[in-house]
């Protein structure tokens, strides 16, 4: 584990000097996410070989998302009961497709205006009410919830605690018991804990994280009966009015400071926090065209006055809502 460490900490150095030296040339401002990312990608072999030698386990996890739940539910307020009531129960719908049933889904919303969402470890995930209010419809909704789902199915959340408590394994400063260990982060490192919160809502994951997400998400809702092409649609309103924010760098102060700040800290903050939108959108393009054999024929639900009655198609089955794919929407 010694010479893992030193290959993992000469790879971030040799990558923190090249973004140094470049930025140097294009006289622009160089981060540490920058300098973090470059490494990642650079050390992604050995981040595998380290994820298996700490490899969390669903219930561990579970441990782990309560913990972080615990403290957030001090940083955010909530919403009223009907729309969280609603959220949860389109959540749980969607939730019946993942993959890791070991892992049980937590629907929050937090009584905000303004548009973003995002997933903690252990299937903790987060609505805002001004997201809810954005989407037009319970698909357009779906598509967004099954994203952050994917998140968690897919260990994006949790490899991110994962790489931090390799680190410290390495360094000998963690507890070696695992679950110890994730303890030690919580417990003894708060600072940590918020930093990786900061960094999940702020920074998103690496793009191939988020189009897999996208994808898985997709999927979710698909198979759940909501309209294919809501994908799309939500997309392509988010670009439209906040897409002159996504390159807008986000703020770099101390995440303790702003945890409970963060995730209102500008409008457009999901766009920010994910890759340009409209390479999301040419991807889902890209999926309705391969899966159009597959839709063509069939019927799809919509669900825009469930959204607006916070009642689910399940809830609400509502026919009217109900349409056939037609691959032009």
């Amino acid at each position: 584990m010694k010479k893992y460490g030193s290959l993992l900490v000469l790879g971030m150095l040799m990558a923190g000097g090249a973004l140094v030296m470049l930025g140097e040339k294009s006289k622009g401002r160089v981060g540490l996410d920058a300098v973090m990312e470059v490494a990642t990608d650079a050390s992604h072999d050995l981040d595998r070989v380290g994820f298996g030698l700490t490899r969390v386990s669903d219930a561990e996890e579970m441990e782990l998302g309560r913990e972080i739940a615990m403290h957030s539910s001090g940083w955010w307020g909530s919403a009223n009961s009907d729309l969280d009531s609603y959220v949860k129960s389109l959540g749980r719908i969607l939730a019946m497709r993942v993959r890791r049933t070991g892992i049980t889904y937590s629907f929050h919303v937090l009584d905000s205006p303004d548009v973003n969402a995002f997933a903690l470890p252990g299937g903790q995930i987060f609505i805002l009410r001004g997201l809810v209010e954005f989407a037009g419809s319970e698909s357009e909704l779906a598509m967004i919830i099954g994203h952050e789902i994917a998140h968690v199915d897919l260990r994006h959340c949790i490899e991110l605690f994962q790489h931090e408590l390799l680190i410290k394994k390495i360094a000998g400063s963690s507890p070696t018991n695992l679950i110890g260990g994730m303890r030690y982060l919580l417990v003894k490192g708060l600072g940590t804990m918020a930093l990786l919160v900061h960094r999940i809502i702020t920074q998103g994951y690496r793009q191939f994280q988020e189009f897999d997400a996208d994808a898985q998400g997709w999927s979710y809702a698909t198979a759940a009966g909501y309209d294919p092409e809501a994908a799309v649609r939500i997309m392509a309103k988010l670009s439209d009015r906040f897409g002159n924010l996504e390159q807008q760098p986000v703020s770099n102060r101390s995440p303790i400071g702003e945890i409970a700040g963060v995730i209102v800290s500008a409008p457009g903050s999901y766009l920010r926090s994910h890759p340009p939108t409209i390479d999301r959108i040419k991807a889902f393009k890209k999926i309705l065209e391969d899966r159009q054999s597959d839709l063509t024929g069939r019927s799809f639900y919509v669900g825009a006055e469930n959204l607006k009655k916070l009642r689910t198609r399940r809830q609400l089955p509502l026919p009217a809502e109900e349409r056939p794919f037609s691959g032009n929407r």
